[in-house]
């Protein structure tokens, strides 16, 4: 959510809500507003917002994070599974060398 970001981004800025007020030229209550979620910036204040953490505006908006995290799930899942597909047909491949060569075994004797 745009609220916790823009919190985040102040904090890891080490900057106070008076200070964001001051350098985006609004009140320290409008920044709680919107860090508590009760408001919302608008456009010009995302901008401001972005420019001031020298971020995107889509960085800015959009739940990277989340995104990434869910990314992250999904790749696992897929490597999980292809990993359990290939051992299992390694072992298959194994198992049917292993009877073959006593098959060619009891052949030869």
């Amino acid at each position: 959510m745009i609220n916790e970001k823009i919190k985040t981004l102040r904090k890891q800025n080490n900057l106070t809500q008076e200070e964001m007020a001051d350098k985006l030229n609004v009140s320290r209550q409008a920044i709680t507003k919107w860090e508590s979620g009760l408001g919302t910036p608008d456009i010009s204040n995302m901008e401001a917002i972005s420019k001031l953490f020298n971020i995107s505006l889509d960085e800015l908006i959009s739940d990277t994070k989340a995104i990434k995290d869910n990314v992250s799930r999904v790749e696992y899942d897929i490597f999980n599974k292809l990993y359990h597909l290939i051992m299992s047909e390694i072992i298959k491949m194994i198992m049917l060398n292993l009877n073959s060569n006593i098959v060619d075994e009891h052949f030869y004797w």
